[in-house]
């Protein structure tokens, strides 16, 4: 299969899905970056980790003798590919790469569904969502979203994925029963986000230069709800479990930016040594 450069994973493996607090993400100069009209996060490769666990049983048939191979688990892992545009399915028992399924070029941004059915990828080097079904490991959606898509969200019930739609200056809804866009919101050179725990704010990391903030969403009315300007440009973002704190890194800083959502404003820094990349 060659080298691969890993952007994003996602394990599969089972009926419920665990959250694995893990990301590195590796960027591009700045050179490639400005070529593409993006930025990802700096000098760092990202792991994201999603378990979930898939049972795949088949019932006997009335008729039929007992079939031994029933009840058998998959394990299965989705790894994106930056340069090789695809996302690698693995095998998390044998640590073997099953197959690869091809999606347009920079894949960036992946999350899955809680119930594990869905996978969707965005393409920064495109204008296209991805949708894998996981039962099959095909591509059976594509969702045109804006020139440059970022980062993705999803909300914790799995009824909406949030693009950070880099290109197109607006963060782009996506309902995942219908997988059609629902909505889009004004937002400048968006680069990653978080949803809170009820679903009803997101909080975006917007890069533009000059101004760059975390901006505040209101998702059931679709408007911006506030901004906290920051010095430096935000690359991961993340949310205390009870949404009281947001976590955010920021370019050429060695610490963690800790922000109050309540009031709108950093509240304190956290020490962590060299390009950090965090995920709750």
């Amino acid at each position: 299969m060659g080298k691969y450069r890993v952007t994003d994973m996602f394990v599969q493996h089972g009926a419920r899905r665990q959250t694995v607090d893990a990301v590195i993400r590796q960027d591009r100069p700045m050179s490639y970056r400005c070529r593409w009209g993006f930025a990802l996060i700096g000098s760092v490769l990202s792991l994201l980790v999603l378990l979930v666990m898939q049972t795949l049983a088949a019932p006997p048939a009335p008729a039929s003798p007992p079939d031994t191979t029933a009840a058998v688990a998959v394990r299965k892992a989705y790894v994106g590919l930056f340069k090789d545009q695809a996302i690698a399915v693995l095998d998390t028992a044998t640590n073997r790469v099953l197959h690869t399924i091809a999606v347009p070029p920079g894949p960036h941004g992946l999350v899955m569904t809680p119930d594990g059915r869905k996978v969707y990828v965005s393409s920064d080097g495109a204008s296209t969502v991805s949708v894998i079904d996981t039962a099959s490991d095909r591509v059976v959606g594509s969702i045109e979203v804006g020139p440059t898509p970022h980062g993705l969200a999803i909300s914790p019930d799995g009824r909406q994925v949030l693009v950070a739609g880099f290109g197109s200056n607006q963060a782009v809804l996506i309902d995942t029963t219908s997988d059609r866009v629902v909505g889009q919101i004004p937002v400048p050179q968006p680069h990653n986000s978080v949803i809170s725990p009820d679903g009803h704010t997101a909080y975006v990391g917007s890069q533009q230069q000059g101004a760059t903030a975390i901006i505040m969403l209101d998702l059931v009315h679709k408007t911006q709800s506030g901004q906290v300007p920051l010095e430096k440009t935000p690359r991961a973002l993340a949310l205390s479990p009870d949404g009281a704190r947001l976590y955010v890194t920021v370019a050429g800083a060695d610490s963690v930016q800790v922000l109050d959502p309540a009031s709108a404003r950093v509240v304190s820094q956290i020490q962590s040594g060299p390009r950090p990349t965090i995920r709750c």
